[in-house]
């Protein structure tokens, strides 16, 4: 019975959790400090044409748009190896288990976690159409801070 109850739990846990979160709010402790908003680039060790391309195209539409934002710090950008055991902890909290693309947003003491990453594999072999899409994700998290 012990097994079962056991079995149960684990089965319900796992089905639980869902990695396509989109603009779910949590509660968070003060410590998080400014109301800021971050993009999240996780890479693996190994990365494929597509991973490369998402970071380049990320960073080069930051630079080109959102200068402003990032000398203020209302956007930062982070880099994060996510296969390695010193960002397990951001992994996990993310579900990241491969190279993911999250806009991370902070206000008032809350997150908001936006997982575009399958927008940004879709659109990686096009910088013209990452940019547009990127932009207007990242405009509409903007609206809201």
């Amino acid at each position: 019975m012990k097994k079962i109850t056991l079995i149960l739990f684990v089965a319900v846990t796992l089905f639980s959790c869902n990695s396509a979160k989109k603009d779910t709010a949590k509660s968070t402790p003060k410590a998080l400090g400014k109301d800021r908003i971050e993009i999240l680039d996780f890479y693996g060790k190994h990365r494929c044409t597509s991973c490369v391309n998402i970071e380049n195209h990320t960073k080069k539409v930051l630079d080109n748009y959102y200068k402003k934002e990032q000398e203020s710090k209302q956007i930062v950008f982070k880099l994060i190896q996510w296969d390695i055991p010193e960002n397990e902890a951001i992994t996990d909290k993310f579900m990241a288990a491969g190279t993911s693309l999250f806009i991370y947003r902070i206000k008032d003491g809350k997150e908001y976690i936006s997982d575009i990453s399958d927008f940004a594999f879709k659109k990686s072999d096009d910088a013209a159409a990452f940019e547009k899409g990127f932009r207007e994700r990242l405009d509409a998290e903007l609206k809201k801070q």
